[in-house]
């Protein structure tokens, strides 16, 4: 009764295109035939072959009483125009029984805070309605299951944990909670069932927190920040209240919420004393909301700061080195020195210290915060020559603090220096070049351990220094090899030094002077002849000619007069007296002529 009931009619016809479906809910009345004015009915028209789905819901009883209950007979008339036809059921209908519990939870049971519990029901309908079972545990939490039809039983199923808010801190012992669990079952034909079942949930005492505190400083300054860290760990992570007594007067109060179970908390709080003494510092931590926060939910720890004047640490007076004079091994390639200093500090403070070699950090050392003396090292390995500075700073992290000491250091060797092998370069004009003229230097070094030579020059013009690394030694020598010109006339002078940069025996960085002249050469102009230099070298040739004829007349001259038996002194002789009136003009002589 109620529930809906859907009818299913078919038909056919092969002398006309439409059908019309009449289905009566309530045809008869009573028995045998009595048809029933009042019934339901519904009137459908279909096309051929036709089909009808209706639904209908039955409000009452069955008119007729049969083996299984009550019941109406359907009939449904199909009509083609031409002729009709009929069918009839009985369909029963019966009044809708509730649902029953078959099993159910016990009406009063014991579970412990948040322990999940598995909950069932076993229910059964007789009308095989599907069911909804509905779950309230009483802590506010509803849960709603639907089941399918319960002809043959069906079961609900829950999992549910009781957890019981509590203030912080609380319960302070054994601690119980009744809830109520309802459960409630509806078929949906207005049929409810419920059972009650009372839930004890037993809570287990709560715990108190367990602490920590330790400070930055345990000595301090009076100008100092001190920070307290300061931990706890509850058990159910409860919210916590902290209070610092700093025992000058001054009294902090922090709190922190909820946390994970059994998860630290920190609350860390810095304070400045300002003023020397002894303080202790006490810090309670509860669990608990006021008034409970006694013990054992308030919990206390103490710390003991001094506060004094804080003064810098001690560091010795000088950096101890061992070897004190280091010398590089020539077969290792190195030599190895140990430095270190002596430090102190009367606060009991930790000292950090850093060294540096040459400006450069190189290492650091940390001292416990303890009193006495702690010594500091440092060791270095050193490849090289040369001199170096190792400094050391120390500090107790406070300003104005800080003390340094340094020391310089000779490292040495039984390396030998370089030596200039050649130095070579020529003129085009034999002792001087001329201006802007490529002139070619070569520069030949040599060093006994094939250092790399650092080589520089200046070439005396104002154009500064060049410098080369040399390293490519060739049977112990290694060669440069230099082109250079000057663009101005003058005497320069060169300036070349040489160096391995090593600290061993000799002078190992050397300076070399040399002197370039640069000059302008003299130069042959020829000029292009003109009539009058043509007409004087005509004149000189003419007078050469003249001379050469007249010297070949006098040989003439002198030849004829030999063959005359005259010499040339006898004629200069005639000449002379000649002139002087002692003979006439071309009278012949009386010694040369036989008489007169």
């Amino acid at each position: 009764m109620g529930q809906e009931v859907t009818f299913f009619a078919n038909a056919t016809s092969s002398t006309s295109s439409t059908l019309k479906f009449t289905l009566f809910f309530d045809y008869i009345l009573t028995l045998p035939s009595t048809p029933n004015p009042a019934s339901g009915r519904t009137v459908n028209i279909t096309s051929v072959p036709g089909q009808i789905v209706v639904k209908y819901t039955y409000d009452h009883k069955g008119n007729f009483t049969g083996a299984l209950g009550t019941y109406f007979v359907a009939k449904v008339y199909v009509d083609d125009g031409a002729s009709n036809v009929t069918r009839q059921i009985p369909v029963y209908v019966r009044e809708n029984a509730a649902p029953t519990f078959e099993y159910l939870p016990s009406p009063r049971f014991d579970v412990n805070a948040s322990e999940p519990i598995d909950l069932y029901v076993f229910l059964k309908d007789v009308d095989n309605d599907p069911l909804t079972v509905t779950w309230d545990f009483g802590d506010g939490t509803i849960a709603i299951d639907y089941t399918a039809g319960a002809v043959d039983g069906v079961y609900s199923n829950q999992t549910h944990a009781w957890d019981p808010e509590l203030a912080p801190g609380e319960p302070f012992g054994d601690y119980i909670v009744n809830y109520t669990l309802n459960i409630t079952v509806s078929d949906g034909f207005g049929h409810t069932i419920f059972t009650l079942s009372i839930v004890t949930v037993h809570v287990p005492p709560n715990e108190s927190p367990s602490l920590g505190l330790v400070a930055s400083a345990t000595v301090a300054d009076p100008a100092d920040t001190i920070v307290f860290y300061a931990n706890a760990t509850d058990p159910e992570g409860d919210p916590l209240t902290w209070t610092f007594y700093f025992d000058d007067g001054i009294v902090e109060v922090h709190t922190s919420g909820y946390s994970t179970p059994n998860t630290t908390q920190w609350m860390n709080v810095s304070h400045v004393y300002g003023a020397p003494g002894n303080f202790t510092v006490l810090m309670y931590v509860s669990d608990a909301l006021i008034p409970n926060q006694v013990f054992p939910h308030n919990k206390s720890l103490s710390l003991l700061i001094r506060v004094k004047g804080n003064t810098a640490p001690s560091v010795s007076t000088t950096i101890t080195a061992e070897p004190n004079s280091p010398e590089i091994n020539l077969t290792l390639g190195n030599v190895t020195v140990r430095f270190f200093v002596d430090v102190s500090d009367a606060d009991a403070d930790a000292v950090n210290a850093s060294w540096y070699l040459d400006g450069v950090l190189v290492g650091s050392n940390v001292s416990q915060a303890a009193l006495g003396v702690h010594r500091f090292y440092l060791t270095l390995v050193f490849v090289d020559t040369g001199l170096h500075n190792v400094s050391i700073y120390a500090t107790d992290g406070r300003e104005g603090h800080d003390s340094m000491r340094s020391l310089n250091l000779t490292v040495s060797s039984r390396n030998l220096p370089p030596d200039l092998e050649e130095l070579a370069f020529s003129y085009s004009q034999g002792d001087y070049a001329a201006p802007n003229e490529t002139i070619v230097f070569t520069i030949v070094l040599s060093d006994p351990e094939e250092d790399v030579i650092e080589f520089s020059i200046n070439f005396g013009d104002n154009t500064g220094w060049v410098y080369f690394n040399l390293t490519d030694y060739v049977d112990g020598n290694v060669t440069l090899l230099l082109n250079y010109s000057y663009a101005s006339v003058g005497e320069y002078r060169i300036t070349i030094r040489y160096t391995d940069n090593k600290i061993g025996i000799l002078n190992h960085t050397k300076t070399i002077d040399a002197l370039v002249k640069v000059e302008v050469p003299e130069v042959e102009v020829v000029q292009q002849w003109n009539w009058w230099d043509y007409t004087c070298l005509s004149v000189l040739w003419l007078s050469v000619a003249v001379i050469a004829l007249r010297m070949v007349y006098v040989g003439y001259r002198r030849r004829k007069l030999e063959r005359e038996g005259v010499s040339v002194e006898e004629i200069k002789l005639r000449k002379e007296l000649t002139e002087l009136g002692y003979l006439r003009p071309e009278e012949p002589d009386n010694g040369r002529g036989g008489g007169s």
